[in-house]
């Protein structure tokens, strides 16, 4: 669903492709994840699977401050609030 090209990464959500994003975006990548996350409630296996790899991702590859850590944490809080079946990603 997504591709790797010297940390330029492509974010395919909901069936099309949202961003690329560098380091130097990844603020702003988490903001459109989180604006997308929030308006589904029926969100799909493969759906969560690429949300959790894309924050895996940000936080690797980008300094994580408060706003970010907060952001972050509201799609998670999302996510758990939606209708998915999450018992697969405990562990991620």
């Amino acid at each position: 669903m997504f591709s790797f090209f010297f940390y330029l990464h492509y974010l395919v959500l909901f069936g099309r492709i949202i961003i690329l994003f560098s380091l130097d975006n990844s603020g702003e990548v988490v903001e459109m994840i989180g604006s997308l996350v929030s308006n589904q409630t029926d969100i799909s296996h493969s759906e969560v699977d690429t949300v959790l790899n894309k924050l895996e991702d940000v936080v690797a590859v980008s300094p994580v401050s408060p706003a970010l850590g907060d952001k972050i944490m509201d799609i998670i809080s999302d996510l758990l609030n939606s209708k998915a079946d999450l018992a697969s990603f405990t562990n991620k």
